[in-house]
């Protein structure tokens, strides 16, 4: 943890950080899985929303909150609703992420309790890979809010 001193020159305060990084690798890209959120943003979901998230998503598939991996927040822009991807890749004891076909099967069978837990209305999980061979991921522009500060990942064409 980080602490910050500011000062005006006659109210001095300060003012604590943490900072999470997480590696984001090939194998958590291509086991990922995509689960749609309807009627949030992305700067209401990085609030205490994503706790919520994490907690309800790690309950439902009866594994711990360190092993859920957010990896992608990112407004829909292919519908004219309010809709959030949110990717996710999830940790097993050995290591080893859970397939992505096996990942989105077990959400959708979960995805009302899901719903429950996280107070989140969840929409269509699918499947689809992040990372492809002939392309790389670089980093894009923040998404903030009040409690997180969050880098999306960004496919760059080739």
């Amino acid at each position: 943890m980080n602490v910050f001193f500011f000062s005006d020159g006659l109210h001095p305060k300060t003012a604590s950080c943490r900072l999470y990084v997480r590696l984001v690798t090939k194998e958590m890209l291509e086991k990922s899985v995509t689960i749609r959120l309807n009627n949030i943003t992305q700067s209401t979901f990085l609030s205490p929303v994503y706790k919520f998230f994490v907690d309800a998503l790690a309950s439902v598939l009866n594994t711990e909150e360190k092993n859920i991996y957010v990896i992608n927040v990112e407004k829909d822009t292919d519908v004219t609703t309010t809709v959030l991807n949110v990717s996710v890749a999830v940790r097993k004891s050995d290591g080893s992420f859970i397939d992505s076909e096996v990942l989105q099967e077990q959400i959708y069978l979960q995805r009302i309790r899901l719903a429950e837990l996280s107070t989140l209305e969840v929409g269509i999980v699918e499947c689809f890979f992040l990372y492809h061979m002939a392309h790389f991921i670089s980093l894009k522009d923040f998404v903030l809010s009040i409690l997180v500060m969050f880098l999306k990942l960004q496919e760059l064409a080739l």
